[in-house]
């Protein structure tokens, strides 16, 4: 039996834009440009930095399926990943919402869950930008 990916690909449309918006926002700040990753997990990224340098820094806002990262089950509930990693792996930020609780995964028809929750990412933006900032080494 295949996956049925259908709410995880609706989700996705449907916030795509906010989710470049902001991306690009705070890229812009750093001379960076975004790009959108339709891989593994649907997300949009930018580098901090020259991408070969010891010193760069990683930025994503991803869609991530609870299949891949909890629970096997695939195609049904998910949640959005903000993550700040520099070259070689080292975590220096991130947003998980209800991370490590009962309520960590959304169901794909709950279009408002998601969008209160890329809210609160987004309503993040100072504490992000302080966390780049004092990490970028430019």
């Amino acid at each position: 039996m295949s996956t049925d990916w259908t709410g995880y690909e609706r989700v996705w449309g449907e916030f795509q834009p906010k989710i470049e918006e902001f991306m690009k926002e705070l890229a812009e700040l750093f001379g960076s440009e975004v790009w959108v990753d339709n891989g593994d997990d649907y997300g949009v990224r930018f580098t901090i930095g020259d991408s070969q340098s010891d010193d760069s820094i990683d930025v994503s806002l991803s869609l991530w399926d609870s299949g891949d990262s909890d629970d096997g089950i695939y195609g049904q509930h998910g949640n959005w990943v903000f993550d700040i990693v520099e070259v070689g792996g080292r975590i220096i930020g991130g947003i998980t919402p209800e991370n490590y609780t009962d309520r960590v995964w959304v169901d794909y028809s709950d279009l408002a869950e998601f969008r209160f929750r890329l809210n609160g990412i987004i309503d993040s933006k100072d504490d992000i930008l302080r966390v780049l900032n004092q990490n970028a080494k430019q």
